[in-house]
C-alpha cells in the first residue's frame, strides 16, 4: 500500500511540475508590456487616478482660454471727443521667484555637485 502511495505521489510530482520557456522579447515589446502592467496596477490604486490624453488636452485648452480671457485688453472709448481713445490694461500679478539651493531641494545638508567635464555621445 505504501508503494502505491509513493508511486502516485511521484507520478503527481512529475506531471504537475511545469517547464519554463524563455521568451526573447525586443526592448520595445518589453517596454510595452511594462507600460501595460503599470497602467493596470495604477487603475486599481485608490490614490492615483489615470487621466486620458483627451482630458489633458481639454484641461490645457480650458486653462489657455481662461488665461486669454484674463489677459485680454480692456478697451474704453471717450464719447466726449471725436478721437477714439483706447486704453490697454495688461496688469497681471508679478511672479515672485524664490531661489533654492541644491541642499534645500534634496533635504540633505552638505550636499554638493561638482561639474568636471562632459562627453557628447550618440
Amino acid at each position: 500500500m505504501r508503494r502505491y502511495k509513493l508511486i502516485v505521489v511521484m507520478l503527481l510530482m512529475t506531471t504537475l511540475t511545469g517547464c519554463i520557456q524563455k521568451y526573447e522579447y525586443s526592448e520595445d515589446q518589453t517596454g510595452a508590456a511594462a507600460e501595460y502592467i503599470a497602467g493596470l496596477m495604477l487603475s486599481y490604486d485608490d490614490y492615483n487616478t489615470l487621466v486620458s490624453i483627451e482630458e489633458i488636452v481639454k484641461r490645457q485648452e480650458a486653462k489657455a482660454a481662461e488665461e486669454a480671457a484674463t489677459v485680454s485688453p480692456a478697451v474704453s472709448q471717450d464719447t466726449n471727443s471725436d478721437q477714439e481713445v483706447t486704453t490697454v490694461n495688461l496688469s497681471s500679478p508679478t511672479e515672485v521667484v524664490k531661489a533654492y539651493t541644491l541642499s534645500e531641494v534634496i533635504g540633505e545638508k552638505g550636499f554638493e555637485v561638482k561639474y568636471e567635464s562632459y562627453i557628447i555621445a550618440d
